[in-house]
């Protein structure tokens, strides 16, 4: 949200600018209602899905415009995936650290952790976003939007499905260990 009120990335009040800045918005509003799901389900608050989100998911399943919304909503995940993939791979985001500030070990760290941690990121979102919009083409038996338990899900299934989930475990450890480097050694675009 800072990134958005405040322009951090220097995106303007252009149109441009301004979806760019929406979508942090977005992005933290996403953000917010995932840590406290996520964090109801630790505190045993929310079990699994009650009559009322069986019923939200039924509605958009059995109902042509929910789905074509659910549809979008797939397409956009797997492209936001694919750009967290090729982001990843050209390491772009190194140019947000204060390279100068940081020793050989940290900016080495920075780039493959963050390497690492965007490539498996964007693998992940890849995977949600085809089963939102496998949802919303075939529709599910039980009236249930397919999410992140059903990705992993697949993963598990897979040959090697526990080697795999190590894997994306690790790569979303790595992506963490990105954040905090970038939270210690950010470059911003604010004018005092």
């Amino acid at each position: 949200w800072v990134q958005a009120i405040k322009d951090t990335e220097g995106a303007g009040t252009e149109a441009k600018g301004l979806l760019k800045r929406g979508g942090y918005a977005f992005s933290g509003i996403a953000y917010l209602v995932l840590g406290c799901y996520a964090g109801s389900l630790s505190l045993g608050f929310a079990g699994g899905s009650s009559s009322g989100e069986s019923s939200q998911a039924s509605f958009l399943l059995d109902n042509a415009v929910g789905q074509v919304v659910l549809g979008i909503a797939g397409v956009i995940t797997v492209g936001v995936g694919i750009y967290f993939v090729i982001k990843g791979y050209y390491a772009k985001f190194m140019s947000k650290y204060q390279l100068a500030e940081m020793g050989d070990t940290f900016r080495t760290t920075a780039l493959h952790a963050g390497r690492i941690g965007l490539i498996t990121r964007g693998i992940a979102f890849s995977i949600i976003g085809y089963f939102l919009a496998h949802s919303a083409w075939q529709g599910t038996g039980n009236g249930e939007i397919a999410g992140m338990g059903d990705a992993l899900s697949a993963i598990a299934g897979q040959m090697y499905g526990r080697i795999l989930l190590g894997v994306v475990g690790f790569g979303l450890m790595a992506y963490a260990v990105h954040m905090v480097l970038l939270g210690c050694y950010r470059r911003f675009n604010v004018g005092q």
